[in-house]
């Protein structure tokens, strides 16, 4: 395993040593694969695209349709009828953008990022009732597993207690989440320690 870019240690008052690090996640699993059948099991919310060579295709997109008509606006109201016929002007929508150099940097729904480097690859469209903040979060989520940001979370203590906890997508992965996950694993609340959670780096 690589140097993890975050460790957090700290002793209980048994003077147990316990540690938190922070790795990418070598081998994290798309987000998508959360749901076998995302529009059968209601997902809230659905990637989109028509077929094409998109290298990302399966790992990302929910449904993908034959292509229709002639444009991306085509595509998304074949959708809206398919998704939710009769009531498809209370599915919300935003079109799906890649940044790809070298690798995907940005997958969002801001629009074109860059003249040449930069297009559309589908839909993101969201159940009537869904949030725009939680259209962005699924959104960011498939980014960070796009542009390999997962996070790998190593839990481990001195009397030999070890646990791993892989796919975190979460980019507020700091030192309060490490915290509260780590209290999930057995790592000394505040009210049993001795010393307080230091990063070592700064230690």
């Amino acid at each position: 395993m690589e140097e993890p870019y975050h460790t957090f240690r700290k002793l209980d008052a048994e003077g147990v040593e316990h540690i938190v690090r922070v790795f990418q996640d070598p081998e994290p699993e798309s987000p998508k694969y959360a749901y076998l059948n995302p529009v059968e099991e209601g997902k809230p919310v659905l990637f989109v695209t028509a077929q094409s060579g998109w290298d990302y295709t399966n790992s990302v997109m929910d449904v993908v349709y034959p292509s229709v008509g002639n444009s991306w606006e085509d595509l998304l109201e074949y959708a809206l009828q398919q998704l939710g016929p009769g009531d498809s002007a209370h599915w919300s929508h935003a079109p799906l953008w890649v940044h790809e150099h070298g690798g995907i940097v940005k997958f969002h729904t801001g629009g074109r990022t860059c003249q040449w480097e930069s297009y559309q690859c589908g839909w993101v469209i969201a159940r009537p009732g869904e949030t725009k903040e939680t259209i962005q979060s699924y959104v960011k989520e498939m980014e960070m597993y796009l542009t390999e940001e997962v996070k790998l979370i190593e839990y481990e203590n001195s009397n030999g207690e070890h646990e791993l906890i892989g796919n975190v997508y979460d980019d507020t992965v700091n030192y309060d989440y490490c915290l509260q996950l780590a209290y999930g694993l057995g790592y000394p609340k505040p009210e049993t320690i001795e010393q307080e959670l230091v990063n070592e780096e700064d230690a």
